[in-house]
């Protein structure tokens, strides 16, 4: 829990280097660039949680091989 905690915790703080652009480019407002913010993040989260029940359920071997394509 604690990993992947972390994991969303890195990939948040990769997302506000982007934030200047995300105000310029599109002309997204501050209310705006939270909620892009928020549902990229809770997106990974919920990602993360379903790779993770997945691989608990069937192997991680077994769930690793499948992301290889093998």
């Amino acid at each position: 829990m604690c990993t992947s905690l972390l994991t969303v915790m890195l990939a948040n703080g990769s997302l506000n280097p982007a934030l200047p652009s995300l105000s310029t480019d599109p002309g997204l407002t501050t209310l705006q660039q939270t909620r892009v913010i928020d549902l990229c993040s809770l997106t990974f989260a919920a990602l993360l949680f379903t790779a993770a029940t997945v691989g608990d359920r069937y192997g991680r071997r077994v769930v690793r091989s499948h992301s290889r394509g093998g």
